[in-house]
């Protein structure tokens, strides 16, 4: 886990973004969706990095097969060791980020093209 206690210039984050295998967004079952979503998310997205969320998301269609889930009672570090110990997991989420058409670019930007010459 990397922090910074001031603003990272662009270049050095989407280093940092590139290098990551996860991303864990600081998202809670009472908030997502009510008020607003993390930019975290659009960030794993567009990376095309997976998430890594308390389960209580798991339900959320929209981090369905490309997410990975942590259960915020037990210790997270732990589970975060257990998780980088099983690089398959991950690597399969990363698979699914590529390959989902929700969120292949070529797919978007069509959707897109059809919706400003609709």
């Amino acid at each position: 886990i990397v922090m910074f206690d001031s603003r990272v210039p662009n270049d050095i984050f989407s280093s940092y973004m590139n290098l990551s295998d996860i991303v864990m967004p600081l998202l809670s079952m009472e908030t997502y969706g009510k008020y607003r979503i993390s930019g975290s998310c659009n960030l794993a997205y567009g990376y095309k990095i997976p998430l890594y969320m308390e389960q209580k998301l798991r339900h959320v269609p929209d981090f369905e097969n490309i997410a990975l889930f942590y259960d915020s009672s037990h210790n997270i570090a732990a589970q975060i060791n257990t998780l980088a110990g099983n690089r398959e997991l991950i690597n399969k989420c990363r698979e699914n980020l590529l390959s989902h058409p929700i969120y292949n670019t070529a797919v978007q930007c069509k959707n897109y093209i059809d919706l400003i010459t609709y």
